[in-house]
């Protein structure tokens, strides 16, 4: 329970506090928020360059930047939304696409300045129920608030015997926890 309660605290404090006090231009300023163990896809499967370029084309969409201001980099176990348009990046040939959704994990994100501001407490408000990280508040979240996010490279399953789809990914085994 201890590392739970750790993980909930530190996303809170990140997000209502931390973001705004670096946060040096305006309230539509990205930031991106890393866990301790993301890996990312190989650069043999996507270039830099195309990574950089998806990032960008979702930072300056206008709908994600001013109605969600926020998005995934990857997810765990998710569930697409049928009524969205999917974005595709045309630097890679169409081939990484970026749709909203839900599911699992918080292991890589970008949130606005604007968004982080007020995300717990519209979050919190939902009262959502679930005792755990707040992988689970975003999931609860986003059934019961109907607010989907869109997923950097929902199309790519990788590892391929994993749940985890986008272009970042947990890795425990190169990346092992040290909490207790």
């Amino acid at each position: 329970m201890k590392k739970v309660s750790s993980n909930l605290l530190s996303f809170i404090d990140l997000w209502t506090y931390e973001i705004a006090k670096y946060s040096t231009s305006n309230e539509l300023q990205w930031s991106f928020i890393f866990e301790d163990d993301v890996n990312f896809v190989p650069p043999s499967n996507f270039s830099l360059k195309t990574y950089i370029n998806a990032i960008e084309q979702l930072m300056d969409h206008p709908e994600i930047q001013s109605k969600h201001g926020f998005f995934y980099l990857g997810i765990c176990g998710p569930t697409f939304s049928n009524n969205s348009s999917l974005l595709t990046n045309k630097e890679s040939n169409n081939t990484l696409v970026s749709r909203k959704g839900y599911g699992w994990c918080s292991h890589a994100m970008s949130i606005t300045t604007k968004r982080a501001r007020d995300f717990w407490f519209h979050m919190s408000s939902y009262r959502p129920s679930p005792e755990g990280g707040i992988d689970l508040y975003l999931r609860q979240y986003s059934i019961q608030s109907k607010n989907e996010y869109y997923i950097l490279g929902s199309n790519v399953h990788w590892p391929s015997n994993t749940g985890h789809f986008g272009i970042a990914y947990q890795d425990r085994k190169r990346f092992r926890s040290r909490m207790n």
